[in-house]
């Protein structure tokens, strides 16, 4: 797993305002996993967990638990 910390812009931070009320929701009382989400978005983009592509199938290696 990739311990480094990933500097954010404070734009970066609120944009978490835009997300739909019943997801934050859900993810504040544990109904989702938002890190689970992520995995799977980079996942879908081909990426490893510093944003470098590696491709579909290495992505899936990588981060699919």
């Amino acid at each position: 797993m990739n311990t480094e910390q990933t500097t954010l812009t404070e734009d970066e931070l609120l944009s978490i305002q835009v997300l739909p009320l019943k997801l934050i929701l859900a993810a504040a009382n544990g109904q989702i996993d938002l890190n689970e989400m992520a995995r799977n978005q980079l996942i879908n983009r081909g990426l490893d967990l510093s944003g470098k592509w590696v491709g579909f199938q290495k992505a899936r290696e990588l981060l699919h638990r």
